[in-house]
């Protein structure tokens, strides 16, 4: 029953569960995610809830690991991640609002289940060998838990530092440390496996300003949305030498937006590009070209979803028109070229070769009153007629 709830509330983030999931999929927990973050659906009266949601979600799946019995990571959905993303980001311009959701996050940070369950698992530890290994496996699921936090609310980031005078990935490291690693520390610190582990949180604790040094993932986000209107505005990740890498969304002064992953400056990755002028596409970058598969919706009304090169339709794919006729076939340089049919509006069908758009080499026509027509097509005319069927 879950599992087709899902379905059918979320048909495209279903879709994409079932390819990422390596294992058997428990439908009720997935089924709860999605009903924590209101099946993916905005709604200005439950920003609080859905974010709140979000924080519940990425808490339960740690936990889950931490047990032995990982439950299906939502987030890894491009889909549910950018839902979020763009929850949080929409509230930008509402400063009050921000102030609460913000003093909220650090509440739900510094009450995570994950922490109070690691911390009672390592209390439990007699052995120190166990122990040291247990500390390593808790340090790499939280540093998981932590870069799914920090990707979920970057947009918090900068506002999160003038609240608490920290940003979230250095608040969490503190929780952390104090909350899990701290009071095991003593039994720790003679194991030469977890002794770097130990000094990278005694740095971080000590001085908590000096995240930049910890981790590898930077944020950029400049503040000046109206100061500088002609300025492009990111907020995102960012590498050691400031480019723009791994993820992040980008709103250009003209308009257009572009929000998922990053590769040296450049778009990479699953990703979405939304024009100011309504069109939108969903899909793969390739160094910052539409190259892969993806779904494009143009200003016509018109969409394609199948394979790009470049920005280009290319390869296979189908194309609805907003007149209602549809192509799906093979695509050169944007035209129908190569194998296709084409589907009209009023149930004709043509099903043959293409070139540069046009019907070219042999075909067969079959009419919505049921008649087929075979032949040969030069430059979209029927040149030759082999017989007719009704």
């Amino acid at each position: 029953m879950e599992e087709q709830e899902v379905q059918t509330k979320c048909p495209e983030t279903f879709t994409s569960i079932l390819k990422l999931a390596d294992n058997e999929l428990n439908w009720a927990e997935i089924h709860q995610d999605l009903e924590e973050l209101n099946w993916l659906q905005k709604d200005t009266t439950k920003e609080d809830d859905i974010i709140n949601g979000a924080w519940k979600v990425c808490d339960r799946w740690a936990v889950s690991v931490l047990e032995g019995e990982p439950i299906f990571k939502i987030t890894k959905v491009n889909r549910v991640k950018m839902f979020v993303n763009e929850i949080v980001y929409n509230l930008v311009n509402n400063k009050e609002k921000l102030r609460q959701v913000c003093l909220a996050c650090k509440k739900q940070g510094s009450e995570l289940a994950f922490f109070k369950k690691a911390k009672t698992m390592l209390s439990a530890e007699n052995e120190e060998d166990k122990l040291c290994a247990l500390a390593l496996t808790i340090n790499n699921i939280y540093k998981d838990l932590k870069q799914t936090f920090s990707a979920l609310f970057m947009h918090l980031d900068k506002y999160l530092t003038l609240e608490i005078n920290k940003n979230l990935a250095t608040f969490l490291d503190e929780q952390f440390f104090n909350q899990v690693i701290n009071p095991v520390k003593f039994q720790l610190e003679e194991n030469p496996q977890v002794k770097p582990l130990l000094d990278e949180y005694d740095r971080n604790y000590i001085s908590p300003s000096s995240y930049g040094g910890y981790s590898s993932i930077g944020y950029s986000s400049y503040s000046s949305y109206s100061s500088y209107p002609k300025e492009n505005v990111y907020l995102g990740e960012l590498d050691d030498d400031g480019r723009r890498t791994g993820y992040g969304k980008i709103t250009h002064f003209n308009g257009d937006t572009y929000e998922g992953y990053w590769e040296d400056d450049k778009p990479h990755g699953k990703g979405i590009y939304s024009w100011k002028d309504w069109g939108r596409y969903e899909g793969d970058f390739n160094k910052g070209a539409i190259s892969g598969n993806g779904k494009r919706i143009y200003t016509s009304g018109n969409v394609y979803v199948g394979e790009f090169t470049n920005g280009k339709k290319q390869g296979r794919g189908e194309l609805r028109f907003k007149n209602g006729d549809v192509y799906e076939g093979e695509f050169d340089d944007e035209d129908f070229h190569g194998k296709g049919r084409y589907t009209w509006k009023s149930g004709d069908v043509f099903e043959g070769t293409f070139k540069r758009d046009k019907r070219e080499g042999r075909g067969t026509l079959t009419l919505s009153t049921g008649e087929v027509i075979e032949g040969e097509w030069k430059d979209g005319v029927m040149c030759q007629q082999e017989n007719t069927q009704s």
